[in-house]
């Protein structure tokens, strides 16, 4: 749609989005410390990425399910995201932070394939693999 379509139409070979996971990461890691743009908007645009385990868990297509989220522990985990599914792709970014630890980081995960779209449990696992690993390190 919009502006990507028509880079990607008028290129050949066809291009797309040249966003990478460093780039997302970097943004978020912006947000984290107030500095993109300014301390106000910085909080503003992260208070749009938090995620509600409960209300997330009503909706049909929802920012946890196959995503980062999924196998974090809901009872000690502050989660904001920003996850994007399309037929060809599956990516997510996160900011974590964990109570119980005091393990807080930036999780980006970009799936440029069809083979990502369609599994689920590949972001899930890593996340889960991601947290483990960070929960032990502690805040």
């Amino acid at each position: 749609e919009g502006r990507d379509k028509q880079v990607r139409e008028e290129q050949t070979p066809t291009l797309r989005n040249f966003l990478t996971a460093r780039d997302v990461a970097r943004l978020l890691f912006e947000l984290e410390t107030g500095v993109a743009v300014n301390q106000k908007y910085s909080e503003k645009a992260k208070s749009l990425m938090k995620r509600d385990f409960a209300v997330e868990d009503t909706k049909e297509y929802d920012s946890i399910r196959g995503f980062l989220g999924e196998s974090l522990p809901r009872d000690s985990v502050e989660l904001y995201s920003k996850p994007g599914w399309t037929s060809g792709s599956r990516q997510d970014a996160a900011i974590i932070y964990d109570t119980v630890s005091g393990a807080r980081y930036i999780l980006v995960v970009i799936g440029d394939d069809k083979g990502y779209s369609t599994d689920e449990d590949i972001f899930p696992a890593i996340s889960g693999y991601v947290y483990e690993q960070m929960s032990q390190l502690g805040g």
